[in-house]
């Protein structure tokens, strides 16, 4: 299975991801990234979200 990665600045990915959901149904190959909310550096953001994935798709 696919895996859908939406990233933003701010709140916009979670607000994409939430349409899609309401539009859709719960997705649970679809992941959202709202960049810079946090004091977390975005690089440790990115590797959270990305563990896991199958590298060789």
């Amino acid at each position: 299975m696919r895996k859908i990665i939406i990233a933003s600045h701010h709140k916009m990915a979670t607000g994409i991801k939430d349409t899609l959901n309401y539009i859709t149904g719960e997705r649970n190959n679809v992941s959202a990234l709202s960049a810079y909310l946090t004091n977390t550096p975005i690089q440790e953001e990115i590797d959270a979200l990305l563990k896991g994935v199958d590298q060789e798709r």
